[in-house]
């Protein structure tokens, strides 16, 4: 496991961000309608990382965190405790916990949104196959009030709301997603926090988010953020594991691209 820390030093604005947005907009291919596989969660998987044929060597989990929860909810991660280091051994991934602050919402300047977005940037690496988001925020009212909007007029205008609104775990996510879709990393997302980020990219141009996967409960809040948003969906309500599900698929799809893979 690794753990992150922010770079003061990085120079970047959110206007940096929205042409980077513009950009992978302007580069993405058109989709495929060729269908390759019968299973509907193979095919997209196929389809976001497209690469024939698809490649699950290297995955990675990326939780993001505030200090405090860093230091204490997860604690146990930070020391290999937990079932979710034990899985992350299992599928071969990195497990990184990357700490963010513990301020509120609409507390940050343009520069503390567009650095979070470029830590989140940096979190996808060359060679990465597939990456599992999880956010962690304790109080669902603080994941923003993205599910009261119908679309931005253009990528600066989505990065203003951003900055009034979000927190730089939004941000840093954001980035992570953004970074993902410029990479064909399929990117399976398990929480609230984490599906915020998603429909604020999908209300920009749902492209963005075309290579993203839900898997995770569905309540009142999930219900409300992923209304008039199209996003595959894995109802993840009875598990009780933090990315179980998502990390389940990846050993389901490791057995079926490498079938002389060792069992653990």
């Amino acid at each position: 496991m690794q753990r992150q820390h922010s770079d003061s030093d990085l120079e970047t604005s959110l206007e940096d961000v929205a042409g980077l947005i513009q950009t992978i907009l302007e580069d993405m291919p058109e989709p495929s309608e060729e269908i390759i596989f019968e299973d509907t969660l193979l095919q997209w998987f196929y389809e976001a990382q497209r690469h024939d044929p698809p490649r699950l060597n290297h995955p990675r989990i990326s939780l993001y965190a505030n200090e405090k929860a860093v230091y204490e909810t997860f604690e146990p991660v930070r020391q290999g405790q937990t079932a979710l280091n034990q899985f992350a051994e299992h599928i071969d991934a990195d497990l990184r916990l990357y700490e963010l602050s513990n301020r509120a919402g609409g507390d940050f300047s343009d520069r503390d949104m567009a650095l979070a977005i470029t830590y989140g940037l940096m979190g996808v690496s060359d060679g990465l196959d597939c990456l599992v988001l999880i956010g962690h925020e304790e109080d669902a009212a603080k994941h923003g009030a993205f599910p009261e909007l119908s679309s931005f007029s253009d990528p600066h205008a989505a990065m203003d709301f951003l900055k009034d609104h979000a927190h730089d775990r939004h941000g840093a996510i954001i980035g992570a997603i953004l970074a993902a879709r410029k990479a064909d990393v399929p990117t399976m997302i398990t929480d609230p926090l984490s599906l915020s980020a998603a429909r604020f990219l999908g209300l920009i141009d749902e492209r963005l988010i075309s290579h993203c996967l839900y898997a995770g409960p569905i309540k009142c809040a999930q219900k409300a953020l992923l209304s008039d948003l199209n996003l595959l969906v894995i109802d993840n309500d009875d598990e009780e594991m933090m990315a179980q599900t998502a990390l389940s698929l990846i050993a389901h799809w490791q057995s079926l691209f490498y079938p002389d893979r060792d069992e653990r």
